[in-house]
């Protein structure tokens, strides 16, 4: 990475319309790779159940794919924050999270969910967030994203929300898309 240039991916579409494929094609082949996984969907990488477990699977090695997913009974939000100060303190990676609102409360969200998207560059750490509607996640992490994939939706409220930075030809572009087709806006 050239800089304190940090990628952050935002994905946002409807159930079923092919966000977690979009996702699981990004992270094949990436090296450095941590996927928190509530909904038990990611395969080919190493599985865990707890932050220290996570620490452990990734640090001092020069590739990885781990996948956290929370013990069955264990909120997710329970440990992401510790998820993401591991990501903040191996740094060089990925971080991927599928179904970004399960995991954090875009009203309150943790400190250290805030200081991955705004500071992570410093620590080289590269965001993949994936949830339905754009609405659900921080304004913080759709400012910072160099990216944002949307699939087709014409729902008026996200359409208002993504009206507001792009143009109108994008956005009839997104009403129209086919199926299983994403839009990639990139600033």
């Amino acid at each position: 990475m050239k800089g304190k240039q940090a990628e952050i991916i935002c994905i946002f579409g409807k159930r079923g319309s092919g966000k977690s494929y979009l996702a699981k094609q990004m992270v094949k082949g990436l090296g450095r790779c941590v996927v928190v996984d509530p909904k038990r969907e990611y395969r080919g990488g190493q599985v865990v159940s707890h932050p220290l477990e996570l620490y452990r699977a990734i640090r001092g090695k020069q590739s990885f794919t781990a996948i956290y997913r929370p013990p069955y009974g264990v909120d997710v939000r329970e440990h992401f924050p510790w998820l993401c100060k591991t990501a903040l303190h191996v740094g060089n990676l990925w971080f991927v999270v599928d179904e970004l609102p399960k995991c954090v409360d875009m009203r309150k969200s943790p400190r250290e969910w805030d200081e991955l998207v705004n500071e992570g560059r410093h620590a080289l750490v590269r965001i993949v967030a994936m949830a339905q509607r754009p609405q659900r996640v921080s304004r913080d992490l759709t400012e910072n994203a160099n990216k944002l994939y949307v699939f087709r939706t014409n729902e008026p409220r996200t359409l208002k929300y993504y009206g507001d930075f792009m143009d109108a030809s994008a956005i009839e572009k997104v009403r129209t898309l086919p199926d299983h087709t994403p839009f990639l806006w990139a600033d």
